[in-house]
């Protein structure tokens, strides 16, 4: 009789057991609980107050699964340019990882960086509905959390060839920077002189090398340069082509901007 009970209990048991068993097998769908949200997901970065064309004064970007569209316009609201470029491999995907490992949604509403920085203006994040803004849009003394975000989402923009983003800053990285100097000869018309001159960039008021530079640079090659200094040469011969310009020019660039460019039209990297 004891023997017939305890059969009958480990029976029921196994039972029991096997039923527990399968009910706690997840469905395809809960295995991968990120695909459908994926697919559903958008990043917005909206751009003010840079330095630069008229037309081109206010960006808004938006970030899909597809890919990424870019309109232009101008203060008064008016679409001047509009441009949809897909993307080739899983970069909607990494990007948002990237927001979601650096904690968007439990970030200050509002940043405000004290480097001092060319008239970059500032940037309007959106993500899951939570909005942050970068004020200016750099990741010069912002947290880490706000550097890896902005480094994400350059890397995305600029399409680097690879396709791969920007690896997170650690916490105590030795350099986020890249210095590079421009030290031009006398009766050299330099990059920016020249694309000026084309009349292809209208300004308010005549602007300066510094703000000729920046425009250059983040206008024609998406190149956003967080610093820039004018320095002198002191005094120079005047010899074209063979003696020192006036002025030499340092800039600051994070270090997920692509250089290439810079190096090919004469900057030099800093030491």
């Amino acid at each position: 009789m004891n023997k017939t009970i305890l059969t009958i209990i480990l029976t029921i048991s196994m039972l029991i057991f096997s039923a527990c068993t399968s009910q706690a097998e997840p469905s395809e769908s809960l295995q991968n609980p990120n695909v459908d949200e994926i697919k559903d997901l958008k990043i917005t970065l909206k751009r003010t107050g840079m330095y630069t064309m008229v037309d081109l004064s206010i960006q808004e970007i938006t970030i899909t699964s597809k890919g990424f569209e870019t309109k232009y316009s101008n203060p008064q609201g008016e679409v001047t340019k509009s441009e949809f470029k897909e993307f080739e491999n899983n970069e909607f995907e990494e990007l948002i990882k990237l927001f979601d490992n650096n904690n968007f949604e439990t970030l200050e509403s509002e940043y405000n960086s004290k480097a001092n920085v060319a008239d970059v203006g500032e940037g309007l994040i959106t993500y899951k509905g939570k909005s942050i803004t970068i004020k200016p849009y750099v990741t010069k003394q912002n947290p880490v959390e706000i550097k890896n975000i902005i480094n994400g989402l350059n890397k995305i923009l600029n399409k680097q060839n690879d396709n791969v983003l920007e690896k997170p800053i650690n916490q105590h990285p030795e350099s986020t920077i890249n210095t590079l100097t421009y030290n031009g000869v006398q009766c050299e018309e330099t990059p920016w002189d020249k694309w000026y001159k084309t009349g292809e960039v209208k300004f308010f008021a005549k602007p300066t090398q510094k703000d000729l530079i920046t425009t250059y640079y983040s206008t024609k090659f998406n190149i956003n340069i967080e610093h820039i200094e004018e320095v002198s040469n002191g005094i120079v011969c005047e010899a074209c082509a063979i003696c020192p310009a006036y002025n030499y020019y340092e800039i600051e660039l994070d270090l997920s901007e692509d250089i290439d460019e810079l190096l090919k039209q004469g900057w030099l990297m800093s030491n």
